[in-house]
């Protein structure tokens, strides 16, 4: 599924979509605190993860519903390749109303940050990026699958 889930700005951005299972009105999540927002900068984003709240929620159980009948038909013998097809092309689609959904989220939280705190998130979402890369190329030079499965460049 989503990886309520989602890298510095980006990824602290996009990982704000993960705030359903969090407290309403808890903090902004460590990624965010180092972008020393103003009050009002993290009430604008409390304001606009609650309004989206309900649809995103909604979007990601389209999308793991989806999915889960794929994988389920994936199992069954009977099931024939157009059938598979079909749940491939649903899950697909779900999936990429799932990622427009959490880029207008970004679109949306990017414009409540300076310029200043943007280049920060920018610096940020390089370091996440080359902190996973490294795992992986630890993960596959132990015969493991890192993240996100076998890494092929």
């Amino acid at each position: 599924m989503t990886t309520p889930l989602f890298l510095a700005l980006a990824l602290a951005l996009s990982a704000v979509t993960v705030l359903p299972a969090q407290t309403p009105g808890a903090p902004p999540f460590d990624a965010m605190k180092s972008l020393d927002l103003t009050e009002a900068q993290r009430q604008s984003i409390r304001t606009i993860l609650e309004g989206r709240r309900a649809a995103t929620m909604a979007k990601r159980g389209t999308l793991g519903t989806r999915e889960m009948a794929l994988m389920e038909a994936m199992t069954e013998p009977a099931t024939t390749e157009a059938r598979l097809r079909e749940l491939h092309e649903a899950a697909s689609e779900a999936r990429l109303v799932m990622l427009l959904d959490e880029r207008g989220v970004l679109l949306e939280l990017q414009a409540v940050l300076t310029s200043a705190q943007q280049a920060k998130a920018k610096e940020q979402r390089q370091k996440l990026r080359a902190a996973m890369e490294d795992h992986r190329a630890a993960m596959d030079a132990l015969g493991g699958e890192g993240l996100g499965g076998p890494h092929r460049p």
